[in-house]
């Protein structure tokens, strides 16, 4: 596949939902052409599902390859992933993780790659209906990145204060006091190496 490819069959199943969906306000239920719209739907949702199953196995292909220390197929199976699904903080965050990891282990490659797994973050921290922990999470390893991989010291101090006010202003309901605790801690050791 393509990746232009794979954008527009995925633009192309989900404008056929909507006009579907707009469609039925329209149509008595069992007419034909009412069930006939209930099978392009059906065809529509198929589509779209085969190829998130598609997308979370090569996340966890993944994974797995950068467990193993495959860095550079496990970038390649995240990039896979990135373009089946589109806008999905899951497929950003592997893909950052695996580049900020080739960024370690290749000095000559290190800002490049580095560059690129703060592109994939950004890109995560864009999207909408973020979950708080989520948010946060994405939030702290773009300090950590900024500071660790590219020296940028003034950016990490600005995503060290975002995340400090996004704690203050986070429910411990909806996050949970663990979760809260461990970016609580992540902050502290982001700020500590920040004025070491």
């Amino acid at each position: 596949f393509e990746a232009d490819y794979i954008v527009r069959a995925r633009q192309a199943f989900s404008k056929a939902q909507e006009v579907i969906n707009t469609a039925f306000n329209t149509m008595d239920e069992g007419t034909p052409g009412h069930d006939r719209y209930v099978k392009l739907l059906a065809q529509a949702r198929d589509g779209l599902a085969e190829m998130t199953n598609l997308a979370l196995g090569y996340l966890a292909a993944a994974k797995r390859q950068q467990a193993d220390g495959k860095l550079i197929e496990a970038l390649e199976y995240a990039e896979r992933a990135t373009e089946l699904l589109g806008d999905h903080v899951r497929a950003f965050e592997r893909k950052a993780s695996i580049l900020r990891a080739l960024a370690k282990s290749d000095p000559e490659m290190r800002k490049e790659y580095a560059q690129d797994a703060k592109v994939a973050l950004s890109a995560a921290l864009r999207l909408d209906n973020l979950l708080t922990s989520q948010r946060l999470g994405l939030m702290l390893e773009m300090g950590e990145l900024l500071l660790e991989d590219l020296n940028d010291k003034q950016g990490a101090r600005e995503w060290a204060a975002r995340v400090h006010a996004a704690l203050e202003g986070a429910n411990a309901e909806s996050v949970g006091e663990e979760a809260l605790a461990l970016y609580r801690s992540r902050l502290n050791d982001l700020e500590a190496k920040l004025r070491g």
